[in-house]
């Protein structure tokens, strides 16, 4: 299971010393969240002359079409729109390169996807999407399991209170990417959160 680090869940250091960190420790992903602000392509050109680390964009807005453009110009390896706040259908052109998810929160049943057939993985918000450091909902170990047995060759990312316990869970549950943000930056060192994120034996109260 890879982890996408959540960038700007770091409140206390620029955009620039996060990613020099983050690189230095090979985190596998950048998670990069868009609330319907276009200036996010400024720091995605800033990172790219930073790092070569694969970057993993998650957009929320009801107008993904005013997004092509810039993601033509801009390409990233992982786009996902939030399914809730849409009020048009995703109709990513094809000069558009990468993976490309629907993220959905914890009340969206699954199947949802059907719409998305195309797409190459969900991302499940363990919790409210845009507020970092909240509890992982279990009622997402469910989800998990159903996506998993209904669209066994798509992909399954979560974002939203993975601890290393949860962590060694979803891993084992056959998730591929983990989004960490606060826990990640609220540990001692980037390199020990990792460790611990991806331990092969942890104790589990779930």
């Amino acid at each position: 299971m890879k982890i996408s680090a959540s960038i700007y869940s770091d409140k206390k250091r620029n955009l620039t010393e996060v990613i020099k960190d983050l690189n230095d420790n090979q985190v596998d992903l950048l998670h990069v969240d868009c609330n319907d602000n276009l200036d996010v392509f400024n720091d995605i050109k800033i990172i790219r002359n930073l790092c070569d680390i694969p970057i993993d964009l998650h957009i929320i807005t009801d107008n993904p079409s005013k997004y092509y453009k810039l993601l033509e110009e801009n390409p990233v390896e992982y786009l996902t729109f939030q399914h809730e706040q849409l009020k048009e259908s995703i109709n990513i052109p094809n000069t558009i390169t990468g993976k490309r998810g629907i993220a959905i929160t914890s009340k969206t049943p699954i199947s949802i996807f059907d719409q998305y057939s195309k797409f190459d993985f969900i991302l499940i918000m363990a919790t409210t999407p845009g507020m970092s450091g909240g509890h992982f909902n279990t009622i997402n170990f469910t989800k998990i399991r159903q996506f998993r047995n209904h669209y066994p060759d798509k992909s399954i990312h979560v974002d939203g209170g993975v601890t290393a316990e949860v962590s060694f869970i979803i891993r084992n549950m056959g998730v591929s990417v983990a989004v960490s943000g606060s826990y990640l930056f609220s540990s001692s060192t980037i390199g020990n959160a990792l460790m611990n994120l991806t331990r092969r034996e942890i104790e589990s109260h779930f």
